[in-house]
């Protein structure tokens, strides 16, 4: 199975109130609960993970999703 280059355009110029964390997806996990987790908008973790549908959410794919420092 060939894995895919997950690529955000601004993961190392990131600014220093964000940071990213890499999630792999588990069984029950809801990108509602995780953008509530993480401090972000479900509409933004789909913008920066393209790659990922969620219709078809699968345990082990990879998610990026930016993180606000508390």
């Amino acid at each position: 199975m060939k894995r895919h280059r997950y690529r955000v355009r601004n993961f190392n110029s990131a600014t220093h109130k964000e940071r990213w964390v890499v999630h792999p997806l588990r069984k029950g996990d809801t990108l509602y609960h995780l953008a509530e987790l993480y401090g972000t908008s479900v509409l933004q973790v789909l913008h920066d993970n393209p790659r990922f549908d969620p219709r078809y959410p699968t345990p082990g794919q990879i998610l990026l999703l930016r993180r606000e420092k508390e």
